[in-house]
C-alpha cells in the first residue's frame, strides 16, 4: 500500500544524487576553466650513451613555471628555469654531475629553439649594495619542504658567469653548500645573513615556522 510513496521516495533520491553530480561536474568544470593556461615542451637529448629528457611547464601566471630533467635513475628540477638545478627529488646522483648534463640539454634545446623558458618573478627578494647584487630566492614545492637559494653578483665584473649561488635547504638562514662559483663558505654565509636582516627589515621576507621566505607579493 506504500509502494507509490516509496516509489516517490526513490525517485526524489535518484533526481537529489544527479543534481549533486552535476554540480560537482560543474564546479570541476568551472575550476578548469579559469585555471591559467599553461605551455608543455618536451626535448629529448642523448649524452654519453644515455637518454635523458627536458620537460618545460610555463603558465600564464608563472606560478607553475620550471624545467624538469628526466632520467632512468634521477628527477630533478630547475624551479626558476635560471639554468641551475635546484632540486633533485628523484635518485641519489650529484648535484654537479646532474648541472652538467642539464647544462648540455639546455645548451642544445636552445640550439634547436625546442624549449620555452620564462623566469618567474615571485617568491624573489633583491637587494642592492655599491658592489653587488643580492637574489634571495624561495621555493615552495608541493611534494617537499621549501628551501632558498640566494644569488650574488659582482658588479664590477662585465660577466654574471662569476656569479654565486648557494642553498638553504632548510629555509632556516644556514646555508648548505655552494650550487655554482667559488668564495669563502664562510663569507658567503655572512652575505647570505646581512640580506635575510635587510629583507625583514624592509618587510619583504618573512619568518614562518622557523622557516625564512619570501613573501608572496
Amino acid at each position: 500500500m506504500n509502494t507509490p510513496n516509496r516509489n516517490y521516495k526513490n525517485l526524489k533520491c535518484i533526481a537529489l544524487y544527479i543534481l549533486t553530480i552535476t554540480s560537482l561536474l560543474f564546479l570541476v568544470w568551472s575550476c578548469a576553466a579559469t585555471k591559467p593556461a599553461e605551455s608543455f615542451n618536451y626535448f629529448t637529448f642523448h649524452l654519453e650513451g644515455q637518454k635523458y629528457r627536458l620537460h618545460s611547464v610555463v603558465s600564464a601566471d608563472h606560478d607553475r613555471s620550471f624545467i624538469r630533467l628526466i632520467s632512468e635513475t634521477f628527477l630533478a628540477f630547475d624551479y626558476d628555469m635560471d639554468g641551475v638545478i635546484d632540486q633533485i627529488t628523484i635518485g641519489n646522483a650529484e648535484l654537479q654531475e646532474v648541472q652538467k648534463i642539464y647544462d648540455a640539454g639546455i645548451m642544445q634545446a636552445k640550439r634547436e629553439n625546442k624549449l620555452t623558458v620564462k623566469s618567474a618573478e615571485n617568491g624573489i627578494y633583491t637587494y642592492e649594495s655599491y658592489d653587488f647584487t643580492y637574489q634571495l630566492k624561495s621555493y615552495q614545492p608541493e611534494h617537499s619542504s621549501p628551501f632558498n637559494e640566494i644569488k650574488i653578483i659582482d658588479k664590477r665584473k662585465l660577466v654574471e658567469t662569476n656569479a654565486v649561488i648557494a642553498l638553504d635547504e632548510n629555509a632556516d638562514g644556514t646555508l648548505e653548500q655552494i650550487l655554482l662559483g667559488k668564495g669563502r663558505f664562510s663569507e658567503i654565509q655572512e652575505e647570505y645573513t646581512k640580506v635575510i636582516e635587510q629583507g625583514i627589515k624592509e618587510g619583504k621576507l618573512v619568518k614562518v615556522d622557523g622557516r625564512i621566505l619570501v613573501k608572496d607579493r
